[in-house]
């Protein structure tokens, strides 16, 4: 078995492609596991599977995260979402009336703050149950 180690500044060559070499070890590590897990040949024990998020799981996370209240930037990264997705679940979230905009007393002083209404709480459990049963 090679370490990841052992693998440091290595070249790979995918689709007649040759790609620069790898300077930071972090990096080749990680994309090595990946690599090495979606060609099926190891399994990440103990971590989630390398899989996208459903639409219910996404929502979960962005009414989670405005539960006490925050701002987009802060919302966006919990969520682990970039911009162009974020922008369309969190309009859709606010079209609906799941989030709302709240006055700024406190450590945001002077940014806009957004907080998860009853209605969105109401649909976080709901969807938190769901998942439960699921996941059995």
């Amino acid at each position: 078995m090679i370490h990841l180690g052992q693998l440091y500044r290595t070249k790979f060559y995918f689709s007649r492609r040759k790609y620069a070499m790898f300077y930071s070890r972090n990096l080749m590590e990680s994309f090595i596991t990946n690599m090495l897990a979606y060609m099926g040949l190891i399994f990440v024990v103990g971590e989630e599977s390398l899989r996208r998020r459903s639409r219910a799981e996404v929502i979960v996370d962005i009414l989670s995260e405005a539960l006490k209240g925050a701002n987009k930037t802060r919302i966006m990264y919990r969520a682990n979402l970039n911009f162009v997705r974020f922008d369309r679940y969190f309009s859709e979230l606010l079209a609906k009336g799941l989030i709302v905009v709240v006055d700024n007393p406190g450590v945001y002083s002077g940014g806009v703050v957004y907080q998860t209404t009853e209605k969105g709480r109401a649909l976080l459990e709901i969807l938190k149950q769901a998942g439960e049963l699921v996941s059995l």
